[in-house]
């Protein structure tokens, strides 16, 4: 299963001390998260994910004893970028199930650019 990649930009530019917020969807209904890493420049810029709600209870049953797998659910996660120290650095945003071991549903690399 692949989900299309979100509308996301290529490049940020924040100011030291400044933050930026980027609403993330993600399918939780189906295990799917984000994840963001940074291989190098952290102490330029600093992220944090933050889901901004919980996949709902499915319906009940409509026989006792019967389930129906849950559909997938669209719970956006919030990614907030925050200005640490004038540079460039890049954040890679990977959707996926942690418990996947196959490719990412999406992925996406973000550079940062933070003013003095």
């Amino acid at each position: 299963m692949s989900f299309p990649s979100p509308d996301l930009p290529d490049e940020i530019t924040v100011r030291t001390g400044h933050s930026v917020d980027l609403e993330l969807p993600s399918y939780a209904g189906g295990g799917y998260s984000w994840s963001v890493e940074a291989p190098t420049g952290t102490e330029i810029a600093g992220a944090v994910l933050r889901s901004l709600g919980s996949a709902p209870a499915g319906p009940p049953p409509q026989e006792p004893g019967v389930t129906e797998p849950p559909d997938l659910v669209l719970v956006p996660e919030r990614l907030t970028i925050t200005g640490r120290s004038a540079g460039s650095t890049l954040y890679r945003l990977t959707l996926r199930r942690p418990f996947d071991p196959g490719p990412p549903a999406a992925q996406h690399d973000i550079r940062v650019t933070v003013l003095p």
